[in-house]
């Protein structure tokens, strides 16, 4: 009998990514461990044990299941979901404590950062809230993806110089790149064609952060948002941050913002090459999971999420 199964009549099964918070690990397990009511707490220690503890927890009928980590372990947990949906079984509701470098999708949710007894309350008596999950090359995203510079970025910025830099860890590799050839990109969305340098995709309005980069976006609307940037430039990077930070995104000239049903990115065939292999990756949910032609389409499925009030 799993573990999981064993503790069936416990507390919210909450699967934990020490990692997350690394230098300050054993304290925030204690705040977890003194949580109350108290949670099972499962503590991954590699790639895939959040999915597949999810996929466990969701197959032995659990009704919650909370994730404590940023958004690329919320990733695996609901990938696990997806894996049990696909053998008919319901997929739980989401409680989400953010404890990673970045944590748009609880940004986005409204959802309280290192309050964890705030936090416990929403995941074990909140109300829900329902949003779409995207399949990208069959990977789920819940949040967020993107190919050109940001999918480098993330590619090429190392755990190690995340747990040592927080966020700016990010600014000092985009720096880098910049001084490099942009990629060219070809997008499609829908019936709709487009070329960039950059191109975000969202199932919220935030991206990366408090900055709302798909302004009125809604995770519910069956519809992804997308933003392409036609050149990737200093003088276009500065305009579009400038922009952005102004709240006045939608006016500026450099980029299209749209939305759809079906995304598709592909390399375009005069692109400079980009590394060695001359391929580019695509970064879902703030992880680099695969490397383009990349299509995302909806899963056919909706996640339940515990919000506040």
């Amino acid at each position: 009998m799993s573990q999981a199964a064993k503790n069936s009549k416990g507390g919210v099964p909450l699967i934990y990514n020490p990692a997350a918070r690394s230098q300050r690990a054993r304290k925030f397990t204690d705040d977890l461990v003194g949580l109350s009511p108290a949670p099972r707490l499962f503590t991954t220690s590699g790639p895939g044990d959040g999915r597949r503890l999810a996929a466990r927890c969701a197959r032995e009928g659990e009704k919650v299941v909370a994730a404590a980590g940023g958004d690329g372990t919320l990733n695996e947990v609901v990938a696990g979901f997806l894996d049990a949906a696909r053998e008919g079984h319901a997929i739980p509701a989401l409680g989400v404590l953010p404890l990673g470098t970045m944590n748009v999708f609880a940004l986005e949710m409204d959802l309280p950062g290192d309050d964890f007894e705030n936090g416990w309350k929403i995941v074990t008596s909140g109300r829900e809230r329902e949003v779409d999950l995207w399949l990208a090359n069959g990977h789920p995203m819940i949040q967020l993806g993107g190919a050109g510079l940001d999918a480098r970025v993330v590619a090429e910025t190392t755990a190690s110089l995340k747990n040592r830099l927080g966020p700016m860890s990010y600014v000092i590799n985009a720096l880098r790149i910049l001084g490099e050839p942009a990629p060219k990109l070809a997008v499609d969305v829908d019936d709709n064609s487009f070329r960039g340098a950059l191109v975000l995709f969202g199932n919220g309005e935030r991206y990366a952060g408090p900055a709302r980069v798909f302004p009125g976006a809604d995770p519910g609307d069956g519809l992804l948002d997308v933003l392409v940037l036609h050149q990737q430039g200093p003088v276009d990077l500065v305009g579009f941050l400038g922009a952005l930070a102004a709240g006045k995104l939608e006016r500026f000239p450099g980029i299209t913002l749209t939305k759809g049903r079906r995304v598709r990115v592909r390399t375009a065939a005069d692109s400079p090459g980009q590394g060695g292999s001359g391929t580019l990756p695509f970064e879902i949910d703030g992880e680099a999971v695969g490397e383009l032609p990349l299509e995302i389409e909806h899963s056919g499925h909706r996640l339940r999420v515990r919000v506040g009030a």
